[in-house]
């Protein structure tokens, strides 16, 4: 269960929270602690749905804030191994999201082709279905939240991607014939660790019936939950057959509008998700931000330590393309974009681009150990108290920064909108510098 896949439980009460997708999982987590209590409860739950072709259920949020009225949402989620799948709303207020608050698409995958549809704004698009169940391959599954949970665990890497984001797994009790798991995050210095408990039916049976998080204390606002949870309702087994395969198909609105890349689109419609740091509109996919206050301004000079413990400065870099970009370890978004900038900063190393990665309050040992782990050769800068992504008008990462050899801030991207759209962005900021 990557970090992303309960993150948006709690959106609405810790927005700091990162959401999106994690670059692919390793094979095998040895950093993970699993009691012995919780080891039998935890295999033979992953046993249960790797010997599952696939299943659907049905998962329900509810949510009550002070001086709101109650929310609930009910989103049916379908999965048949290899790479069939279906997330859609059920209920009232279909397409709205909760309470018209969290707006999310609806994806279907009958193994040959992938729609992605997005009721509330009736659009849609479609394309070659992913290969697999891996969440990475599909951007659009950064917007369904937990639902990708489900997939995750009929997933051929369902071990790994579980257990990435964990520091230890613990055996918390019964509830009647249940068993309660309880899965704690790694901390950082942006985000304390988190309990996050599981629901498993008896061992006849174990499906997820349950999933829950606690709001670290002084996360949440005035009035708000201490717990968010999300029940996995009405488990069926699908069969991989022909009555099964129905579930997976799509009738295209005749009255919606077609686009070529649905997250594309919605981020230009929706003006890149809202307002950015600064008050100012972002556009394009990925959270462009053409208008960011720092665009046309000079870049603020600075000077941090690498992971070597060189002084880097931005001034001993004029005259070169400087691709900045602020993450943090714990930013899936971050995660699945790094490797995208490191490509088109290798690609274009001899129009003078160089990329340093700017990490925020984040110690050097962990920067080194996830490095480690990944296996990437990223140049890191290490930004200790934030002074510099406060400099740089830093609000949400990833925040990434494309820097002329006039110093001079030529664009900003805010999140990550998928490689090819980031490739071209990035691609076309290069050649309209070395073309000016």
């Amino acid at each position: 269960m990557r970090l992303s896949t309960i993150a948006v439980l709690a959106t609405l009460t810790i927005p700091s929270l990162a959401l999106g997708q994690d670059h692919p999982t390793p094979a095998v987590t040895p950093t993970t602690t699993i009691s012995a209590e919780a080891a039998p409860v935890l295999d033979r739950t992953l046993a249960w749905y790797a010997n599952m072709p696939g299943a659907s259920t049905v998962l329900v949020q509810k949510m009550s804030i002070p001086g709101m009225p109650a929310m609930e949402t009910k989103t049916k989620v379908s999965v048949l191994k290899p790479n069939m799948f279906s997330i859609t709303e059920e209920g009232e207020g279909k397409g709205d999201g909760m309470g018209g608050m969290m707006m999310a698409p609806e994806l279907i995958s009958n193994g040959t082709t992938l729609w992605q549809a997005m009721p509330a704004m009736q659009m849609w698009s479609q394309s070659p279905a992913p290969k697999t169940l891996d969440v990475e391959a599909t951007p659009a599954l950064e917007m369904v939240g937990p639902a990708t949970f489900v997939l995750e665990m009929f997933a051929p890497n369902a071990r790994a991607g579980i257990l990435e984001q964990f520091e230890s797994v613990e055996y918390a009790g019964k509830s009647g014939e249940d068993d309660l798991l309880r899965f704690m995050t790694t901390s950082s210095d942006f985000m304390p660790a988190m309990p996050i408990t599981l629901t498993i039916g008896p061992a006849k049976a174990p499906w997820i019936k349950r999933l829950s998080i606690a709001i670290p204390e002084g996360q949440g606002g005035p009035g708000m939950p201490s717990e968010m949870a999300m029940d996995f309702t009405k488990w069926t087994t699908l069969k991989n057959n022909a009555d099964s395969k129905t579930a997976f198909a799509y009738k295209v609105n005749a009255d919606w509008k077609k686009v070529d890349d649905l997250m594309e689109a919605l981020m230009a419609d929706m003006g890149g998700m809202g307002e950015g740091p600064g008050g100012q509109d972002q556009d394009g996919a990925g959270g462009h931000n053409a208008n960011h206050k720092t665009v046309g301004k000079p870049a603020p000079d600075f000077t941090l330590k690498s992971l070597d413990g060189t002084d880097v400065s931005l001034s001993s870099l004029k005259g070169k393309i400087v691709i900045l970009d602020f993450w943090a370890t714990w930013c899936g978004p971050c995660r699945k974009g790094l490797p995208v900038l490191m490509e088109v900063a290798k690609a274009r190393a001899n129009d003078n681009v160089v990329l340093w990665a700017v990490d925020l309050d984040e110690s050097k040992s962990k920067v080194q150990d996830f490095l480690k782990k990944k296996g990437w050769n990223l140049p890191v800068l290490l930004d200790a108290k934030g002074k510099v992504s406060q400099k740089y008008g830093v609000g949400g990462i990833p925040h990434t920064v494309v820097i002329g050899p006039d110093g001079v801030i030529h664009s900003v991207e805010i999140g990550f909108g998928g490689k090819d759209a980031t490739m071209k962005k990035l691609n076309a900021a290069i050649d309209q510098i070395k073309g000016s």
